[in-house]
């Protein structure tokens, strides 16, 4: 057993950030207690004769400032999301081997990338809030100029079973519906998420047998901080990695 995430994106309109951090819209939010920042690197690794095989079923797997994660999709859709998620590595090699053949996570560990290739990389800055005591509001910004919101909230898997909860994504919708100002619920525009926009924007995973990462990034002091560059590589696009399939 290990944790479900309930996740629903929104478009983040930049002009009702300052507002929504003062915590004055209407209504204002019953609790509101800023979480901070992070920022952080985010590796997604996939295998397979496709190079997509783990996403195709579900699965993505990532490496978040050097520590290995999992989610596996266990219903929604792309907007409105439940993931259980593991940073236990053993699961990890189990779920691999158990979606992709020939991956050879069954023999490699962590240390080999369970046989996986790095697809890509970028970074995030974080900021996280907790809202109405229950409700995690981030506003993730992408170092190549993506933003985009998630309202999530976490269970245990265990939890959930016993006592049937029907919370999770019910929950999050009637949050989002009480506070429209901010979250735009029924509206025409759908967000994208963050691997969507990374792969519209640098080139889509290969779909034959081919090299492992659509972009790096290079990190640089300036004197300002650091800076982003890119050195591109086009690869041939994949027409499974659209808007339906982001756990970003």
């Amino acid at each position: 057993m290990g944790i479900l995430e309930f996740e629903h994106k929104f478009i983040v309109n930049p002009s009702l950030v300052p507002r929504f951090r003062l915590n004055q819209g209407h209504p204002r939010f019953r609790q509101f207690a800023p979480q901070g920042t992070r920022r952080f690197l985010d590796e997604y690794y996939d295998g397979g004769t496709s190079g997509t095989e783990l996403a195709r079923r579900g699965l993505w797997v990532r490496r978040r400032d050097g520590i290995w994660e999992a989610k596996q999709r266990r219903g929604g859709d792309f907007v409105r999301s439940i993931f259980h998620e593991t940073r236990d590595v053993r699961e990890i090699r189990r779920l691999i081997a158990s979606h992709v053949r020939g991956v050879g996570a069954a023999q490699a560990g962590p240390e080999r990338d369970f046989g996986l290739r790095c697809i890509c990389r970028y970074r995030t800055d974080r900021e996280m809030f907790l809202v109405d005591k229950r409700f995690s509001v981030v506003l993730d910004g992408t170092d190549f100029g993506h933003l985009v919101g998630e309202v999530e909230v976490m269970e245990m898997e265990m939890e959930r079973q016993r006592h049937g909860s029907p919370g999770g994504l019910q929950g999050i919708e009637a949050f989002m519906r009480r506070y429209e100002w901010f979250f735009a619920v029924g509206g025409g525009a759908r967000p994208k998420g963050k691997m969507t926009a990374y792969f519209e924007r640098f080139g889509f995973p290969s779909e034959c047998d081919t090299p492992a990462l659509v972009s790096f990034t290079f990190w640089e002091d300036q004197g300002k901080g650091l800076r982003s560059r890119y050195d591109k590589r086009e690869l041939s696009p994949s027409a499974y990695f659209n808007r339906n399939h982001d756990a970003g």
